[in-house]
């Protein structure tokens, strides 16, 4: 049976290095995983480096899948594209290119992105990077949101990540339907609409998407000005019966 270890947080289900576990699971592979997160956390940088190096030396790995691994020095990176296949799947839009995510991006095998441009714009730069969207996947957690709280014309599901144009356009539709905004980060919207000021992740997340006659796809201005991606909220608010409005 073949290995593979899983550098990230993927013993959280709502993480989608958790859906990458158990996507590998799925295809027959033995999965480790090492959080380099938690083990920063605990022990500092520099020992969880150290004992990233040990665990590459006694489990032996057929393939090491990398999340941002910012936690881990490039050059330990390096040593595990030495030992075996490496690889690492960024899922955000990339505003300007980060000299940390460089760094490491240009020491794995293979870089993936879920964005078009970016990876062309990393590849100029020496990465072996390529095109990967992301796909549908629900965590499998318990809801609490009865159908009447989540009954809406119009829901947007996300947090605010601090993009004026995504925040000015819900404003402007709350002022003519009804609209449920879910997600951390919008309380300055309440009086134009309804911000119950919390996530929805699992059966939460198909209940406000059934109960919606509408829900939003709303990328950030930057996001679509200048480059083209798939977010998972496409085919995650589609298999739980929501009618999506996306923007191209």
């Amino acid at each position: 049976m073949p290995k593979v270890l899983i550098v990230g947080r993927a013993n959280n289900p709502l993480r989608t290095e958790y859906a990458v576990k158990e996507a590998f699971k799925s295809l027959g592979f033995q999965v480790g995983v090492f959080d380099d997160v938690k083990s920063a956390s605990w022990a500092g940088k520099r020992l969880t480096n150290l004992l990233f190096k040990l665990t590459l030396s006694r489990w032996r790995p057929d393939m090491v899948y990398f999340s941002k691994a910012l936690n881990l020095h490039p050059d330990t990176i390096g040593y595990a594209s030495d030992i075996c296949p490496t690889v690492m799947w960024y899922f955000d839009p990339m505003k300007t290119v980060d000299p940390r995510i460089l760094e490491r991006a240009k020491r794995v095998t293979c870089f993936f992105t879920t964005y078009q441009k970016d990876a062309s714009e990393l590849q100029l730069k020496g990465v072996r990077a390529f095109y990967l969207p992301q796909a549908y996947y629900l965590p499998q957690t318990p809801g609490t949101l009865s159908p009447e709280e989540a009954t809406s014309e119009i829901a947007f599901i996300g947090n605010n990540t601090g993009c004026d144009y995504r925040f000015k356009f819900l404003k402007l539709l709350g002022k003519k339907y009804e609209l449920t905004v879910w997600g951390r980060g919008w309380k300055d919207l309440e009086g134009y609409c309804r911000v119950p000021d919390r996530r929805v992740f699992g059966e939460d997340y198909k209940t406000g998407c059934r109960n919606s006659k509408i829900i939003l796809g709303i990328h950030t201005f930057l996001g679509v000005r200048n480059k083209r991606g798939v977010s998972n909220r496409l085919w995650n608010t589609l298999a739980c019966g929501g009618f999506l409005v996306y923007q191209e």
